[in-house]
């Protein structure tokens, strides 16, 4: 069922249905993309929408699915199907997303009272890779954008007994 997406100033017009697709992608968002201004000038993206979700089959097209995702900031959940290669990519950062698979269907929801089945939640900052000519083909990757801090700050009272406990 498409849904409206409002942006200030674009109403609910025809324009901002989602799904969202040109000749490669068909995206659907849920969340917000806080930096899609400017990924429209960075990529020189076009759209006759205002709304963020406008962009992302373009960018998706200029800079593909992956590295299209790690370049997002904001909230969101995305699910783009790539109408050639006959592929899913389901992504997330840190908004809920959850799915199963039941009479040879996959179905992918927000929360896990949307559905009576035992769901698995996808982990944070992840994209699945589905080739829908072989579900059990699933490539997993990482939309951190950088690797991961693995420093620990310490705070000490400044005794020594603490300045060795720091060393160590």
């Amino acid at each position: 069922m498409p849904s409206v997406e409002f942006e200030t100033e674009s109403g609910f017009d025809k324009i901002n249905l989602q799904p969202v697709e040109d000749e490669n992608y068909v995206v659907v968002l849920n969340g917000v993309i806080s930096n899609d201004m400017k990924l429209r000038k960075e990529y020189n993206i076009k759209t006759k929408s205002k709304v963020d979700t406008s962009i992302l089959p373009i960018l998706f097209s200029k800079v593909g699915v992956i590295e299209g995702l790690k370049r997002l900031e904001g909230g969101f959940a995305i699910i783009c199907y790539d109408k050639k290669k006959h592929k899913l990519f389901v992504a997330k950062n840190f908004l809920p997303l959850r799915y199963f698979y039941k009479n040879k269907k996959l179905v992918f929801i927000s929360l896990k009272e949307m559905s009576g089945e035992e769901t698995k939640e996808m982990q944070p900052y992840t994209c699945f890779e589905i080739d829908l000519n072989n579900l059990s083909d699933w490539k997993t990757y990482t939309l951190y954008k950088k690797e991961r801090n693995k420093k620990v700050l310490i705070i000490c009272s400044g005794g020594s007994d603490s300045v060795v406990t720091a060393y160590l």
